[in-house]
């Protein structure tokens, strides 16, 4: 299956209401800061433990079961928006592909280019749609949307691309913010039938995140022929 090549957005999967406002997103972490003390109590009791782990397990997932060690502190809790992108927002996501880029692939892409083709993705919504997390007024993350027909399922997969968050507000749910405001917005749409993603085989950290946000390695490989220079 390869990447899917988009024409444009399904009337019904057009931007609604909901998607062009972005309401407000609190990213809960009072309740994982309780249980994470919770563990640090239990520490040396191994069966109280399991038994607390075994009661929560259907709550949290993820670094929510693990008692916080001196390399790993509980972050401080991060109000969060979550809202489309604007043209306002071109530098920023250009600097945030662009680190996506050297980081994951360790590949250097052309400012020219790789402006130009965020700013037609900005201004022309049939491309795509861009959404990024607002903390306190600054962008540290971002995500795109691009659309693929599957004709078997009737419905639109939503693919979720460009996925970047800073590094120092890394590890405390903005990328689980961005994920969640997508899916619920998806569930809305009559026609979406799921979402999709794909990354490369050895960004292990991010396979791990998409894991206990409920996705799963499929049985697709992606094949391309990169025309581009």
């Amino acid at each position: 299956m390869v990447k899917p090549r988009i024409g444009g957005w399904h009337e019904s999967a057009k931007p609604t209401r909901a998607l062009a406002t972005g309401a407000p997103v609190r990213v809960l972490r009072t309740h994982a800061t309780h249980w994470a003390a919770k563990l640090c109590q239990y520490k040396r009791r191994p069966i109280a433990v399991r038994a607390l782990r075994a009661t929560i397990r259907p709550c949290f997932s993820g670094s929510f079961l693990t008692a916080p060690d001196r390399k790993t502190p509980v972050s401080e809790e991060l109000q969060l928006r979550i809202r489309p992108a604007t043209i306002a927002d071109l530098d920023t996501v250009v600097a945030f592909n662009a680190a996506m880029a050297r980081e994951t692939e360790g590949k250097l892409l052309p400012t020219e280019v790789l402006s130009s083709g965020v700013r037609r993705a900005l201004m022309d919504h049939s491309i795509c749609r861009y959404f990024v997390a607002e903390a306190s007024g600054t962008v540290i993350g971002q995500t795109m949307i691009t659309l693929e027909w599957s004709d078997w399922r009737n419905g639109f997969f939503w693919w979720i691309q460009s996925v970047y968050v800073h590094p120092d507000h890394r590890r405390r749910g903005v990328f689980r913010a961005l994920h969640h405001h997508i899916r619920d917005l998806a569930r809305r749409e009559p026609d979406v039938c799921g979402l999709r993603l794909y990354a490369h085989r050895e960004n292990s950290r991010a396979l791990a995140t998409y894991r206990r946000l409920g996705m799963h390695a499929c049985e697709y490989v992606v094949c391309e022929e990169d025309w581009s220079p």
